[in-house]
């Protein structure tokens, strides 16, 4: 995703605008016209979605977005930002598998790529002395368990991720399985009764309602804490994640006093 689509998705979680709307410039807010269109959006919407951009781009955030970096130009970057006035209080990768390990490494499977990596970026936060969050994707064998929630075998080609990573955080959605199950609809089971099928259709219905606007964060290690789970809220339309008792209405984002 490029700098100008992260700030046009941060202003829609601040303008409480759909990203559908950002990127299409039409209105989901309402329901769509009789011949299947959609409104525009209203001048205040395009004011509302301009602050938020000015206000995304306000923050002491430097998004790169250069694809297959090696750790080495990370290194570099990253030192030359800690020297700087601004100083360097966080690196975010998005994500490891994008990353290059360098040519020596280049031709080598995921899982040895990813290790030489994982290993070069421990290096790297210890050095600076500055947390990392390093993003990885899930396998598919989430998909082909009846329990969605992800362990950290599932992470994907993860090498020696879980092994260098001192916390490891999950994110799981129950209301995105639910809702994909619901919609692709229950198969009767054999012998299985109009009943008893209606009652499992009616209860999919009511987990996916209960589900909605919910997600967790699992916790399976902590190197200095405890293990388990954090609840958040979650808004499909805008795809922001908040604290679960915040106010679902209140700012998509406040900074501290000090922090610009």
């Amino acid at each position: 995703m490029t700098a100008p689509q992260l700030g046009a998705r941060a202003g829609a979680a601040w303008a409480n605008l759909s990203t559908q709307a950002v990127f299409t410039g039409r209105r989901y807010d309402v329901p769509e016209e009789a011949d299947g269109t959609r409104e525009v959006l209203s001048d205040w919407q395009w004011r509302d979605l301009a602050a938020g951009e000015r206000a995304a781009a306000d923050l002491s955030l430097e998004i790169d977005t250069q694809s297959r970096i090696t750790v080495a130009k990370l290194r570099s970057r990253a030192r030359r930002m800690k020297r700087s006035r601004k100083g360097l209080d966080l690196i975010v990768l998005d994500y490891v598998g994008l990353m290059s390990a360098g040519s020596t490494y280049e031709d080598q499977r995921s899982y040895e790529r990813i290790t030489k990596i994982s290993g070069q970026l421990k290096q790297l936060a210890t050095e600076l002395q500055v947390p990392m969050v390093v993003l990885a994707q899930l396998n598919r064998e989430t998909e082909r368990r009846e329990d969605k929630r992800p362990m950290m075998s599932d992470l994907r080609d993860a090498g020696a991720l879980e092994q260098d990573a001192d916390v490891i955080l999950l994110l799981h959605r129950e209301h995105y399985y639910l809702k994909k199950q619901a919609d692709a609809g229950l198969t009767r089971k054999d012998r299985e009764s109009t009943e008893d099928f209606a009652n499992r259709q009616s209860e999919l219905v009511q987990r996916v309602q209960a589900a909605e606007g919910k997600a967790d964060v699992l916790i399976p290690k902590n190197r200095q804490g405890p293990e388990g789970t954090c609840r958040l809220q979650f808004t499909n339309y805008t795809t922001w994640f908040r604290d679960v008792d915040e106010d679902a209405l209140s700012p998509a984002w406040v900074v501290a006093e000090g922090d610009g």
